[in-house]
């Protein structure tokens, strides 16, 4: 029988949370599907973890390979993926038992070109469709119906028909909003695409562990992110809603990548960048200042004219 699902798993340095990983998903009530691990040159037992696994269940293929970031993992494995369906899976992560199941279900049922479920993280919080979140409803969207960007976050907790995809790979010069660039360039790549969203929470997303690039102080990685939404916005331009969304999203983005340059000292050494995120946060401040008392307005106007300042008074706080 031929594979049609091929689940892809990268994995750096997840030693203590890789095994509950592999179980959720090789617990499965849907079987046939492959699991590809890339190990991407994990120093802990990462590695050795994967190749277990492997031992243990046919399906599991594995990959090892020197350290080269998420997107080249993900895009190793994409280069041997035989699945007529695509899921992407982080591997501190979680899946319930019928997560794959009620995905290709769904989208057989309705000819959904990308799917996605609901998910929790581990402070409980629900994302993606509130307004479906632990519910059994799902919802079709077409491309103009569609006018919030998160329901095209990260490429976990959803799956994608292989056919119809107009980018198979992911941009190895991203660090950062690289996943959100995948699924928005594919959703927005052709016409009459479809986003089906489950209302079911199927999938557990484990929020800023150590050692996640989200969880890291600023580096010069972090500044690929103002490129992800160049070009994301570059994409959705023809859609008045979802670019509404964007641009939302995009300054509360910048925002925090603003005061974490401003934060490390090095805003010297990034002029242009700096430049643009002032220009960027100043042209869109009703969006970050829309609601907010006095001292949140006062704080703002400081990063943006006297930062240094406002990062010590931060930093009392």
């Amino acid at each position: 029988m031929d594979t049609t699902v091929s689940v892809i798993v990268p994995a750096y340095n997840v030693e203590d949370y890789l095994p509950r990983c592999l179980d959720s998903l090789l617990a499965q009530t849907f079987r046939n599907f492959e699991l590809i691990l890339v190990d991407d040159g994990s120093s802990d037992t990462t590695g050795a973890i994967c190749d277990r696994y492997r031992e243990t269940d046919a399906r599991v293929r594995v990959l090892h390979q020197a350290n080269a970031g998420v997107s080249a993992a993900r895009n190793r494995a994409l280069e041997i993926a035989s699945g007529a369906f695509i899921t992407f899976v982080d591997a501190d992560d979680t899946t319930n038992p019928t997560y794959l199941e009620r995905l290709y279900t769904g989208m057989q049922d309705t000819g959904a070109d990308i799917a996605s479920v609901n998910w929790l993280d581990t402070n409980g919080r629900n994302a993606y469709d509130a307004a479906l979140a632990g519910t059994d409803g799902v919802r079709l969207y077409t491309q103009d119906e569609l006018s919030t960007l998160s329901l095209l976050g990260s490429c976990c907790g959803r799956m994608f028909r292989r056919a119809s995809l107009v980018q198979l790979f992911f941009d190895e010069d991203l660090f950062y909003g690289e996943d959100t660039l995948f699924s928005v360039c594919n959703f927005y790549g052709s016409k009459g695409m479809r986003l089906l969203v489950l209302g079911a929470c199927l999938y557990r997303y484990t929020r800023a562990r150590p050692g996640t690039a989200t969880s890291q102080p600023f580096n010069e990685r972090r500044l690929s992110q103002m490129k992800a939404y160049h070009r994301i916005r570059e994409i959705v331009k023809e859609h008045p809603a979802m670019l509404e969304s964007v641009t939302s999203m995009q300054v509360f983005a910048f925002w925090n990548l603003y005061r974490m340059l401003l934060r490390s000292g090095r805003e010297r050494e990034f002029p242009a960048e700096a430049k643009e995120l002032r220009r960027t946060l100043q042209e869109s401040r009703q969006y970050l200042l829309g609601g907010q008392g006095l001292r949140q307005r006062i704080m703002f106007r400081l990063y943006l004219t006297c930062g240094r300042l406002a990062t010590w008074i931060d930093s009392r706080r």
